[in-house]
């Protein structure tokens, strides 16, 4: 059997070290493997979007080591070799004028969705899913070409190597989605890897993104359905317990920082509390149609309308707390949250030391998006309302309104009883076990770990020769200048 690794995020902790496991799983049941690799390239990256060289560095240096750790044979084979001096003319040449986000996500190049995974990109490096594109005329060029060259690129590799199963990371940025289409056309399997359920394991998707709700409710019901009790309802039950009290699972934890118990001054246990948990939609905003909101435009529309309309009736009050994750986000998404501070409605900023659980259990009723909040809300006896689409929109543990009169009326109603907790258990039970435990990567934090007892998060100056030159000039100004000549030598379309 001949196995790919097309290795495109190799700086992105924890994923090339994924990527590692999976090669040495097939070498070690004499697989043939090949590794697909940029090579410092590319003009543009999701790991480097300015193609600084001692970046590029790095990630060769790291991509190196981790080979040469492995027992067995890898052969390794440059992606931008598959394409011809015609097709680089043609990518160069690519559209790259849109007008917004949407738009942008029109954009097809054969079956590959090109504008959804070059927005995606750009939202997620960038923090904002408020983007504008016009504002990112010249990284949008950039990462179109790139993009429509790699897809043209690895239907150029399939042909000629036909591979019988290939591997990449996530999926929905630009590299491995080109890949997935390219795989989809020639009738080849695609393994997309990405985290499992905790930072100890790995999980691997057949042919679907795992960003695919419609797919990931379908694993969750089927393991739900594979699983004895009490096992499955222990294991969804701690999902919640455990993310109340602050414990890292998939992620880190949001609420941690928080102060347990802490409530707005604001708080009237007298009135009809509403309070709605946006989300950060770095990863699904630019993903598939399928998350497009049927309801409203974006959440900022949606809170302001509903907030509004609300003003008519004085013993309602609204809150407003804003996902933990959005400190980080960009001014334009900080923006955006400012407009948020109506007169009806108690913001609560992502660095609010306000307690998430405390809000909910004071709630009248809960609103939300797509946040896990939603599907939590339920677990803990709640009223949860789901605004827009989510990975649990179809497990029945929630009320899903198919328009804005119903939100307003489901958000109005004093008697509203919370859904049932089997959805909510079957969402927790499979978000609490999915993936493979690693065997050859030892994982320390969601940020590293090492690989045979080698972290490959340390430069390996082996392969970075300018190391002495660097020492050697403190101002930086020979890095500079290599750095110059070093991008101006590259094959792609930086400018």
């Amino acid at each position: 059997m001949k196995v790919v690794v097309f290795s495109t995020h190799i700086i992105w902790p924890q994923h090339y070290e994924t990527e590692l496991e999976i090669m040495q799983n097939h070498l070690d049941q004499g697989h043939e493997v090949v590794q697909l690799v940029c090579n410092g390239s590319y003009g543009i990256c999701d790991a480097n979007l300015d193609h600084s060289m001692f970046r590029c560095m790095f990630c060769v240096s790291r991509r190196k080591k981790g080979i040469s750790l492995l027992e067995g044979k890898v052969r390794t084979r440059e992606v931008l070799d598959y394409v011809s001096e015609a097709e680089r003319d043609e990518a160069a040449q690519v559209r790259h004028s849109f007008d917004s986000l949407d738009h942008l996500q029109e954009y097809h190049i054969g079956n590959y969705p090109i504008g959804y995974a070059v927005g995606s990109t750009l939202v997620s490096i960038l923090r904002d899913s408020t983007l504008d594109v016009s504002s990112n005329n010249t990284r949008l060029r950039n990462l179109l070409a790139h993009a429509a060259l790699t897809y043209a690129a690895c239907k150029n590799f399939l042909k000629e190597e036909k591979p019988d199963l290939v591997y990449v990371f996530n999926g929905r940025l630009p590299n491995p989605r080109a890949m997935l289409s390219a795989c989809t056309e020639s009738g080849i399997d695609c393994f997309i890897h990405e985290r499992g359920y905790n930072w100890m394991h790995y999980e691997v998707f057949k042919n679907r993104l795992p960003q695919d709700h419609l797919f990931i409710q379908e694993l969750v019901r089927e393991a739900w359905e594979q699983t004895p009790e009490p096992e499955r309802s222990e294991t969804g039950n701690r999902f919640y317990t455990e993310r109340r009290k602050g414990q890292e699972q998939g992620w880190f934890s949001f609420v941690k920082d928080q102060k347990e118990g802490n409530m707005p001054d604001e708080w009237d246990v007298e009135q009809h509390n509403i309070v709605i948990f946006n989300s950060s939609e770095d990863e699904f905003i630019s993903c598939t149609d399928d998350w497009k909101n049927k309801l409203y435009m974006n959440q900022y529309n949606a809170i302001r309308k509903i907030c509004r309309e609300l003003e008519q009736h004085p013993d309602v009050r609204v809150y407003l707390r804003c996902h933990p994750n959005l400190k980080g986000a960009s001014e334009a998404e900080k923006n955006e949250l400012e407009s948020m501070k109506l007169e009806r409605l108690v913001f609560i900023a992502p660095e609010s030391s306000i307690s998430t659980y405390a809000l909910l259990d004071n709630a009248s009723v809960v609103l939300t998006f797509n946040s896990t909040v939603g599907i939590e809300a339920t677990f803990w006896d709640k009223p949860s309302i789901l605004a827009g689409p989510s990975l649990y929109d179809q497990l029945g543990s929630n009320y899903i309104p198919t328009t804005h009169e119903e939100v307003m009326e489901l958000l109005l109603r004093r008697d509203l009883p919370p859904k049932g907790k089997l959805g909510a258990l079957m969402y927790g039970y499979f978000f609490n076990s999915f993936g493979k435990p690693f065997r050859y990567f030892q994982p320390e934090h969601f940020s590293g770990g090492t690989f045979r007892q080698v972290d490959l998060m340390k430069p390996v100056w082996k392969y970075t020769l300018p190391k002495t030159l660097i020492d050697k000039d403190p101002s930086g100004l020979s890095s500079r200048l290599i750095n110059r000549l070093f991008q101006k030598r590259i094959k792609g379309f930086s400018q």
